[in-house]
């Protein structure tokens, strides 16, 4: 079971561990205080990694899929959900 292997993991290297897991690097909690702060602070921690060619694919992350979590973020998925995924817009799509 993964969760038995995490705890055997967090009591030798504590509770806050960094795994990488193939090309994803994952932090791990097993403690409910660091918990709490990392949700306190998670506007800080997330954010998109930085590729050259990102910002270039992206136009220097102007786009909903690369932009970092914030007003702007938050601003493109208002105008993807009001214009993309309005009900009339889901009802124009064809059908499978």
């Amino acid at each position: 079971m993964p969760h038995h292997s995490l705890y055997a993991l967090s009591l030798q290297y504590g509770p806050l561990m960094t795994l990488c897991l193939g090309m994803r690097t994952t932090v791990v909690v097993s403690s409910p205080a660091k918990a709490k702060v990392l949700k306190t602070y998670n506007n800080i921690l997330v954010g998109r990694p930085v590729i050259e060619i990102n910002k270039t694919l992206s136009h220097d992350k102007s786009s909903l899929v690369w932009a970092d979590c914030g007003p702007y973020w938050r601003h493109l998925c208002l105008i993807s959900i009001v214009e993309l995924f309005s009900p009339k817009r889901l009802e124009a799509l064809p059908s499978p």
